[in-house]
């Protein structure tokens, strides 16, 4: 996957978005900065498990 690198302002505050750049092997990343907060998103999918529930909801 080839880098995007953009950046955009929000409120005065600039934003930095970098695609493609960590996480190799998940099917999508991105690495958010602003100021000296950085934050970094992967996701991947498989199919599902027959029998597991990673997420449910009680009530």
């Amino acid at each position: 996957m080839a880098e995007i690198d953009k950046s955009i302002s929000i409120d005065g505050r600039d934003i930095r978005l970098r695609i493609g750049l960590l996480a190799p092997q998940a099917g999508g990343s991105v690495l958010i900065q602003s100021g000296d907060t950085a934050v970094l998103v992967a996701a991947t999918r498989a199919p599902g498990r027959e029998g597991i529930e990673f997420f449910t909801v009680d009530r």
